[in-house]
């Protein structure tokens, strides 16, 4: 089984991901350790990613928990979806605002850049995929928003 996992940046998405692959025994991938070294560009479009060695780890291995901005936007690289699950974590702008503006790197801490670069870039490559996947793939959505 492949479980692919995505939400807003600060969603929880690492949190449970680490907490599923050890329960489960699974490995896991983080697609931001996929990130192409010194990219310059939008960190949350594919083109920031090492997209074809990314798909090539997913591909060769089972037992997977994959998680990260890009998760979803995988899933529609690979042809045999047969063991895939997707989990969505539904996640408050506000509280992963809150929680992205503790991290150390100053420029993703920006309201501005949150609002006009993170927030485009979940809209197309989680909610959008995950709602044209979810009409082929097991899917479970968690609700974070009461936490």
């Amino acid at each position: 089984m492949k479980i692919f996992i995505n939400g807003l940046s600060c969603s929880g998405k690492s949190t449970l991901s680490v907490k599923l692959a050890e329960q489960l025994n699974y490995k896991i991938i983080h697609t931001d350790d996929y990130y192409i070294d010194g990219y310059e560009g939008n960190w949350d479009e594919p083109q920031a990613f090492q997209i074809n060695k990314l798909i090539e780890d997913i591909n060769s291995q089972n037992d997977l928990v994959i998680e990260g901005i890009m998760s979803f936007y995988c899933v529609t690289l690979i042809s045999n979806k047969e063991k895939f699950k997707l989990i969505y974590i539904d996640q408050t702008i506000e509280k992963c605002f809150e929680r992205r503006s503790k991290r150390k790197q100053a420029l993703c801490c920006e309201h501005e850049y949150f609002q006009t670069i993170v927030i485009p870039g979940y809209q197309k490559y989680c909610i959008n995929l995950f709602n044209e996947l979810k009409e082929i793939v097991e899917y479970e959505i968690i609700d974070m928003k009461s936490d």
